[in-house]
């Protein structure tokens, strides 16, 4: 079973096309509430590999408040 949890919209689309091409069943798991967009199309997305989403700071712009970690992210020691 391949299940798919995407952060805001423009995940939705990336991972809706990416589970058409996986072998076996797949579920995604939308969000039932309001959702802002935190990802641009441009932002990595790899089929099974998570997005740790960090904000970093107030801009004008939302989306660029946030810092996209891809597989680059290191364990920064932080708790749970």
């Amino acid at each position: 079973m391949h299940i798919e949890v995407p952060c805001d919209s423009i995940e939705t689309e990336k991972s809706t096309f990416a589970i058409t091409k996986v072998d076996g069943p797949g579920y995604i798991r939308y969000g039932r509430e309001a959702t802002p967009v935190v990802t641009k199309p441009e932002t990595v997305f790899e089929y099974g590999i998570a997005n740790v989403i960090r904000f970093h700071q107030v801009q004008t712009n939302f989306t660029d408040a946030f810092e996209i970690f891809s597989n680059k992210y290191e364990n920064e020691k932080e708790d749970i």
